[in-house]
């Protein structure tokens, strides 16, 4: 037996508050995450900061959870793919290439109101457009135009509990605004489960995105049709 398995055999003999002192003990000399040093402040007084937090700045922390579960848990385990993503701030979140080319996904979070996930007519909702807005050239910067990324991932935690669940389409796919097809609309409808139009499957997602058709009417007449 080695020295850590005699430590994690001692330790589960140990109450919870025995337990508790021995990683007060050990948090002591080591920092759990780089993170810390970059804001001066432990990883307890973070946590703190955001459960003390405003709706609007967990909406914008989850938005980020999802993001990196995107990029570590899940773009981060497939096969035949590599992560591609220039430096910089871009109108995609995740660039990631294989044999094929370059594909450019976007990520966003399930709509939730009042911590409850958005339904509409049957269906979820997600919000598509940037989190903050401006112009340039005389146009509003916080639409998203179609040609900006490749792929949307919408990750489904608020419905499915999961932070590695996602649904994708092609950007191509997605709904335009009335007034300007130009621009993609803000909230676009979605289902809970995969269907024609959105997969589970990111493989999948980048077949339809490469294989140029339009999009499908919706298979089930209860979903909202484009």
């Amino acid at each position: 037996m080695t020295k850590v398995e005699e430590i994690q055999k001692l330790l589960a003999k140990c109450s919870p508050t025995q337990r508790r002192k021995v990683f007060d003990s050990l948090r002591a000399t080591i920092t759990i995450h780089p993170f810390e040093a970059a804001v001066n402040a432990k990883a307890e007084v973070i946590l703190e900061a955001l459960a003390r937090a405003p709706d609007i700045t967990i909406r914008g922390i989850r938005g980020i959870i999802g993001e990196a579960t995107f990029a570590i848990e899940v773009a981060g385990q497939l096969k035949g793919w590599r992560d591609v993503t220039p430096v910089g701030n871009h109108s995609y979140d995740t660039a990631l290439a294989d044999a094929g080319g370059t594909v450019r996904v976007q990520v966003k979070m399930q709509r939730r109101e009042k911590f409850k996930p958005l339904m509409k007519n049957g269906a979820g909702i997600v919000e598509v457009q940037r989190t903050r807005g401006g112009r340039r050239a005389g146009e509003e910067t916080r639409p998203y135009r179609f040609g900006e990324f490749d792929l949307l991932a919408v990750c489904m935690e608020p419905s499915h509990g999961k932070w590695k669940s996602f649904l994708y389409i092609p950007e191509r796919w997605l709904l335009p605004r009335p007034e300007d097809k130009r621009l993609v609309k803000i909230m676009q409808p979605l289902p809970l489960k995969p269907d024609n139009v959105w997969t589970d499957d990111f493989n999948e997602a980048v077949k339809r995105m490469r294989g140029g058709g339009q999009r499908p009417v919706v298979e089930n007449a209860g979903r909202v049709r484009p």
